[in-house]
């Protein structure tokens, strides 16, 4: 998670040139980042959501499948452990038939 924040004071400009800032801040809200990458192709893909929920990973996800590499056999996903990573999120998105045939594409590592 990001979380967006702005200043609420001006920066101090000392005589020797250096920026100071002070410590306060404002939030300005917070940002889930999803970043899917194929590193010997140099290939990235960034989704930037206002939740991090099963829903969301499985549309990021069948995303991937569905819109980004529709061709291939098998997409190998290498994720971290997240409750919010989960196979079955796909059946609450999408009809059983559909939702096999996104996991069926995905090997879980």
């Amino acid at each position: 998670m990001f979380t967006n924040v702005s200043e609420t004071r001006k920066p101090i400009i000392t005589s020797d040139g250096r920026t100071l800032y002070d410590y306060e801040y404002k939030r300005e809200g917070a940002a889930e980042v999803y970043m899917c990458f194929e590193p010997l192709a140099g290939k990235r893909y960034i989704t930037v959501t206002d939740d991090h929920t099963m829903v969301q990973w499985a549309k990021v996800v069948s995303d991937l499948v569905l819109n980004k590499y529709p061709n291939a056999k098998k997409i190998t996903l290498v994720q971290d452990n997240l409750s919010a990573h989960k196979p079955f999120a796909m059946y609450k998105i999408f009809e059983p038939q559909k939702a096999r045939e996104i996991l069926n594409k995905l090997e879980f590592v």
